[in-house]
């Protein structure tokens, strides 16, 4: 990547999540629930981010909110998705003051849901009831500022009901082929058995998936020029589409992304799982010939909580010149998270420390 003056441009931020729950959870404005800033026109401190020397900010949104329908939750009442009107106005204010503080700002497609149904959890893949639709309104709403980029969707799990209870499609697709074209339908959406804090669970209705290259030729009609992104199955973590079904771009303006959690499984460039070497996960990352970024990476967190994962990854960008977010940016307490208060900003043991120290560490 190469920033405005065609220099070389790593991107090193954090994810600031809220915008994709708020509202859809029915909270009076759209940061009121996410830790980090309440009440009508209030936006983070981006600043306070801008101070650790990150370069950019992850976004999370939920498409129903942005697009301001009238949707069906699992229990059976209907709200409006953006309750206080001001979703877009919020997003529009939160990327404005993200480019002042001096970043750069990725909008994700975090939850997703389709028909009437409500965006309450994550769903495997963007519909076509709704998605083309909001990717078209938000290119148009940011396509003069290419300080701006598209994350196209959240962690695609096109998972065969086979598979058990993440699986909502039938059994015998080709999967690099659906992720790039879509076209297949679900058997199942997920949702909450309650709005808020409820476990997830599967509901019965016939949705199709709209693709990639759908949602990148979406994105391109309306003039925008913004960098792209695109991740893969099994939650960001497997991009062999990308070399069997690649995606196309006429502008070449697309990125790669890639999920980095220790889980023990799947890809691990880092060299921790079972199923492949850290050479082989390399080699999917590497092999598309585009930009990288890890726009998701956790790391424990609390007292004595290891560094070791976390310090991998970082050393791993650097090596190879990628970009990386760290999730999150709010003071939740647990795992995978940066901050332990919006006082002083202190950042948490384990992954909140390492993940300063990086940052500082560059210009």
């Amino acid at each position: 990547m190469v920033d405005g003056n065609g220099h070389a441009l790593q991107i090193r931020g954090v994810n600031v999540s809220g915008l994709e729950f708020g509202s859809i959870q029915g909270a009076a404005h759209p940061w009121d629930n996410s830790g980090l800033a309440s009440g009508a026109g209030a936006v983070p401190n981006f600043s306070a981010i801008a101070g650790w020397k990150a370069n950019a900010v992850r976004l999370p949104l939920n498409e129903a909110s942005w697009l301001g329908l009238t949707v069906t939750y699992a229990d059976g009442h209907t709200a409006k998705a953006d309750p206080s009107g001001d979703y877009q106005a919020t997003v529009i204010a939160s990327v404005k003051a993200a480019n002042a503080a001096g970043l750069y700002v990725i909008l994700d497609l975090h939850w997703a849901a389709p028909g009437n149904f409500a965006p309450v959890t994550q769903n495997p893949f963007m519909d076509a009831d709704h998605s083309l639709t909001f990717w078209t309104s938000l290119a148009n709403t940011f396509k003069n500022n290419p300080s701006v980029m598209f994350e196209l969707f959240n962690e695609p799990y096109l998972h065969p009901t086979s598979a058990g209870g993440d699986g909502v499609f039938p059994d015998g697709q080709n999967w690099n082929q659906a992720i790039r074209d879509g076209g297949i339908s679900a058997q199942y959406y997920r949702s909450l058995n309650n709005v808020t804090s409820g476990s997830q669970v599967n509901v019965s209705y016939t949705w199709t998936i709209v693709g990639y290259q759908q949602a990148l030729e979406a994105v391109r009609a309306t003039g925008a020029t913004n960098v792209v992104i695109m991740g893969g199955q099994g939650y960001d973590n497997d991009e062999t589409w990308w070399s069997t079904n690649a995606p196309s771009d006429p502008l070449n303006q697309i990125v790669l992304n890639y999920h980095a959690y220790e889980s023990g499984w799947g890809y691990d460039p880092t060299g921790n799982s079972s199923q492949y070497s850290a050479a082989q996960s390399l080699a999917v990352l590497a092999s598309p010939g585009v930009p990288v970024i890890f726009t998701e990476m956790g790391a424990p967190v609390g007292n004595g909580a290891s560094t070791t994962y976390i310090t991998e990854l970082e050393q791993l960008l650097d090596a190879q010149s990628w970009g990386g977010m760290a999730w999150t940016w709010n003071p939740w307490g647990g795992s995978d998270t940066l901050i332990q208060n919006i006082s002083s900003y202190t950042p948490t043991q384990g992954e909140g420390t390492s993940y300063k120290a990086w940052l500082m560490n560059h210009s």
